[in-house]
């Protein structure tokens, strides 16, 4: 699983951490011991294969339980190789989580992003401010 649920707050998890990048193939952070990691973890790229992740994310979950509580979405670990991935990737996790009615934000701890072009982007197409439709 390249996931778990945290923050658990009156009956419910508000909080989730996903890997959807493959981190022992990182080449990042020299603080960081990921790239230690063996190179068996998945890259998921495709919509279902995130749809996959949240579906175990949500066994996880008490009887009775919805990801629709979450508040936020970390992406931990995100070892992508350009701005553009990375951007490309969370805007389409944002369309999946808006496609299960999830309004989480979306957190991006990756060094990946160094341009205030990339910021801006990410602000405008990763933000949960429109709400889910």
């Amino acid at each position: 699983m390249s996931g778990y649920l945290r923050c658990w707050e009156n009956g419910t998890w508000w909080a989730a951490t996903i890997n959807p990048a493959g981190r022992s193939r990182c080449t990042g952070c020299a603080f960081c011991p990921t790239s230690l990691e063996p190179p068996a973890d998945p890259v998921l790229t495709l919509e279902h294969e995130l749809h996959a992740l949240l579906d175990g994310l949500e066994l996880q979950l008490p009887p009775g339980g919805t990801l629709q509580s979450l508040r936020e979405v970390a992406v931990s670990t995100a070892c992508y190789r350009t701005e553009d991935a990375a951007l490309e990737a969370m805007v389409m996790l944002r369309k999946v989580l808006r496609s299960r009615r999830i309004n989480a934000r979306i957190v991006l701890l990756s060094s990946v992003l160094r341009t205030r072009e990339a910021f801006r982007f990410s602000w405008l197409n990763m933000s949960p401010r429109l709400g889910c439709s």
